[in-house]
């Protein structure tokens, strides 16, 4: 699966965390604790392989919804927090990959994931994320490579803007970051064109920002670009990809803007395993979400 990252900017909006995320204080999601519980958690210094699910539900020969273990933090031994505290994270290196976890625990919880395709439309506004069509044949051609960065950033970002500015009617987006997930292709090695590392699924409860790690983010778009900062080979320069005046606007209240992530498919044939899951943003409290601290060689992030 492929996911983009987008800012954009104007246009009235509810959701805080778009297109496949949800919840503004973003972070991993923390399994509430009750008294007839059995303690299956454990700490963990790497991230979670995905397990085996329970039922399934059919509806003729459509698929309508499955039992399925998500891995939760344990609220009975990871406090939560909205903000950076040091508690929870990881370092990252420059190939995007992790290295050892701490202050985590996971938590399996059988949990039922219904089928987004057999349910009413839900709305970006709304739920926090929506289904739509996009063509990659027509739009860029059928010779499109997913593997390729400089596909990706030159023709892609550019289709992905479009259709966000559709999806939403923002005066300004900006694609900024992208990653291949691919459960096989990182078991063996494989990485994109550029060198960087095809990703495991995430087997986690999460997104991907917090109350302020999102305006950390947009402030790091106006300034030069990172090392690990794919969007820098759209300018090919050190100059910002959204100008300053821009982000000033936003985070002043003069104008707003907001994080928006794409998932698709990047193959003909459905998901086989690993598919993604997205959850309702209304359902998400505040109280379940721990901070979880990503450090780069030059900047850390907080999810």
């Amino acid at each position: 699966m492929h996911r983009l990252r987008f800012l954009r900017r104007g246009a009235a909006a509810a959701a805080v965390a778009a297109a496949t995320t949800a919840a503004a204080a973003a972070s991993f999601g923390r399994n509430p604790p009750r008294a007839d519980r059995k303690d299956n958690s454990a700490s963990s210094k790497s991230w979670p392989t995905g397990k085996d699910g329970g039922s399934v539900v059919m509806r003729g020969d459509e698929l309508m919804e499955v039992e399925a273990s998500l891995n939760y933090q344990d609220a009975e031994k990871v406090a939560p927090s909205l903000v950076r505290n040091g508690l929870v994270g990881t370092e990252r290196n420059s190939s995007g990959g992790d290295m050892e976890l701490y202050g985590v625990h996971f938590q399996p919880t059988m949990t039922t994931i219904k089928n987004a395709r057999a349910m009413e439309p839900t709305r970006l506004s709304r739920e926090g994320f929506e289904l739509r069509s996009h063509d990659v044949a027509t739009e860029l051609g059928t010779d499109f490579d997913f593997y390729d960065d400089n596909q990706i950033i030159q023709r892609y970002y550019p289709s992905i803007e479009k259709l966000v500015r559709e999806a939403t009617g923002a005066s300004h987006v900006y694609a900024f970051d992208h990653n291949v997930r691919c459960a096989g292709g990182n078991k063996s090695g494989k990485t994109l064109k550029s060198g960087s590392a095809v990703q495991a699924p995430a087997h986690i409860v999460h997104t991907d920002y917090t109350l302020t790690s999102a305006p950390q983010r947009l402030r790091d778009l106006s300034e030069a670009p990172k090392i690990n900062d794919t969007w820098r080979k759209i300018r090919n320069t050190n100059e910002p990809l959204i100008p300053k005046e821009q982000v000033k606007d936003a985070l002043e209240g003069k104008g707003r803007f907001q994080i928006i992530n794409v998932w698709r498919n990047i193959k003909k044939e459905p998901v086989g395993i690993f598919p993604l899951a997205v959850c309702n943003a209304h359902t998400a409290n505040p109280k379940d979400l721990v901070t979880f601290e990503i450090h780069y060689k030059d900047r850390y992030a907080r999810v």
